[in-house]
């Protein structure tokens, strides 16, 4: 799998949430997913009203892919010439399609919003690994 459809999937996950609904005093293994079944379709619009209401997941979709192709381009500045090289290297069969399809994602002329420029981006780095605190905790650029 190309590298740029890797990181297409990686930004569509955040875009595209999949609820899971168990029973757990019947399924305490998680084993049957009830929220595909046209019984909890309700539950499953509540679910995903209330989590968009407290976070605007696109906007962090959007800032984590500025935040991508931002490192990327430290990364082949740090690097010099050699990063065509390198990239090449470091993926099975990658080809001159795939260097274009790269080339193409990193400009941001893929179809994927290019997202904020790198100034503009919302504190993420920041806060890692504080997402479990109270909610006064998170960024409130984050839940608007």
């Amino acid at each position: 799998m190309p590298l740029t459809d890797c990181l297409s999937d990686l930004i569509l996950s955040f875009v595209r949430l999949r609820y899971y609904i168990f029973i757990h005093l019947q399924d305490p293994y998680e084993l049957h997913d009830l929220a595909s079944l046209p019984a909890y379709a309700q539950q499953v619009e509540e679910l995903d009203r209330v989590l968009l209401s407290e976070v605007n997941y696109p906007l962090v979709a959007q800032t984590l892919l500025a935040e991508n192709r931002a490192n990327v381009g430290r990364w082949m500045a740090a690097v010099g010439a050699r990063w065509e090289s390198l990239i090449r290297s470091a993926y099975l069969d990658f080809d001159d399609a795939d260097l274009e399809q790269f080339k193409t994602w990193f400009a941001g002329s893929d179809g994927s919003a290019p997202g904020p420029a790198p100034a503009a981006t919302l504190p993420v780095q920041r806060h890692v690994g504080r997402w479990n605190s109270t909610p006064a905790d998170v960024p409130t650029e984050l839940t608007t």
